[in-house]
């Protein structure tokens, strides 16, 4: 079976959870004897992967998509899997008939319309405000109708769907008027790699606590909620830090602003982007990831966090009650909530030795559902399924 992978996106050069995901399923593919074909805009490192770059423009990927050169090659396939495309010119070409294209499957990481209602402005009290960054009212108001438009494209082209979760699954047979039975749930997995001795964080070393955030910045992970939380974290647990992973200046910008408003920003620090052995690194040390999402779908920062031995706080949004269980793996608020977000912050920090428990029963439920050799031989009984259909 020879599968086309299409994203416009794959680690390590562009970030985020979906490049990872990208990046970790071909390589699993093909340790599974699946004979992969990424097309991409970015140059993958995995030198046993062919790689299709069919725009070296992100913007310009979706589209590109429907020229010739990139047409034959997608015909070589078996079976394409529509990963991170939106594949606009794809949906397109296959609609219309004339490309003779193989057969395809779409998987869904999130809704576009719930995820552009989740970019809103944060008012807190005396005009404290957190508003989206130009990217993000571009995204609201322009990118996610395109983005939309060419999910009707792909989904009348698919013959098989996939999403990340069960609320991803249902956020689009809503959204797109789907039948739910004809979308099948694969989540999101994670490398054992990250599950080494190593790894499992029973033993921390630092002089005090450090609270980590580790994400895109963007509003819609309500890391603002976090710096809100703070000064009744710190009230409580004086030697603890929070840190920040990922970076956009414009919303880090309005970050800083929050924290020295509540006078807490000498305890807070910006990291920015870092690689991933640094990112492995950071789990161990810490003390408690926190993600204070505002809207998801399945997040890779959850499944890493466990897998690394380190608790979660986070919130009950998207596929994160699919991976975190409430006081048994980890502690779940709702929620644009800074105060409950603070209180189980601080529950964490209280009680180390049931915090570890509750990281070790994650951890369990990873190696034993989330891993990526399970995960990978799901999606070949899919595209098997599909092909089978032809």
């Amino acid at each position: 079976m020879k599968v086309g992978l299409v994203s416009g996106v794959c680690a390590p050069t562009r970030g985020g959870g979906v490049a990872e995901v990208v990046s970790a399923l071909l390589n699993h593919l093909e340790a599974n004897g699946i004979e992969v074909v990424l097309f991409t805009s970015n140059k993958q490192p995995n030198p046993h992967v062919r790689t299709h770059i069919v725009s070296k423009n992100p913007v310009r990927f979706p589209i590109s998509l429907s020229l010739p050169r990139n047409q034959k090659a997608l015909r070589e396939c078996d079976l394409l899997n529509l990963q991170a495309g939106s594949a606009l010119g794809l949906g397109l070409a296959k609609k219309l008939g004339y490309s003779n294209m193989p057969p395809v499957v779409t998987t869904f990481h999130v809704s576009p319309f719930r995820e552009a209602k989740s970019v809103h402005g944060t008012r807190f009290e005396k005009g404290l405000a957190v508003s989206p960054t130009t990217g993000e009212y571009f995204s609201k108001y322009i990118k996610y109708r395109t983005t939309a438009a060419s999910f009707y494209f792909e989904l009348s082209a698919s013959s098989g769907m996939t999403a990340v979760s069960s609320v991803t699954r249902k956020e689009i047979a809503e959204d797109f008027g789907i039948p739910l039975e004809r979308i099948k749930v694969v989540h999101n997995g994670i490398d054992l790699e990250f599950v080494s001795e190593e790894s499992h964080g029973d033993e921390k070393e630092n002089p005090g606590s450090i609270i980590l955030c580790v994400g895109v910045f963007r509003i819609r992970k309500g890391m603002h909620h976090l710096v809100r939380a703070a000064s009744k974290i710190f009230n409580s647990h004086k030697d603890a830090t929070i840190v920040f992973l990922g970076y956009h200046k414009g919303y880090e910008r309005q970050l800083r602003k929050i924290s020295r408003y509540f006078g807490v920003e000498e305890s807070i620090t910006y990291c920015g982007n870092v690689s991933r052995g640094q990112l492995m690194q950071w789990y161990r040390k810490a003390t408690v990831v926190v993600v204070p999402s505002i809207y998801e779908g399945f997040p890779m920062v959850v499944l890493e966090s466990l897998a690394s031995g380190t608790p979660v706080v986070a919130t009950r949004v998207g596929g994160i009650e699919e991976i975190v269980q409430n006081t048994k793996t980890g502690y779940l608020v709702d929620p644009n909530n800074s105060q409950s977000l603070a209180d189980a912050i601080i529950m964490v920090l209280d009680d180390p030795k049931y915090s570890r428990l509750m990281a070790r029963r994650g951890r369990s439920l990873i190696k034993k559902k989330f891993n990526w050799n399970h995960i990978a031989k799901k999606y070949i009984k899919v595209y098997e399924g599909v092909l089978g259909q032809q």
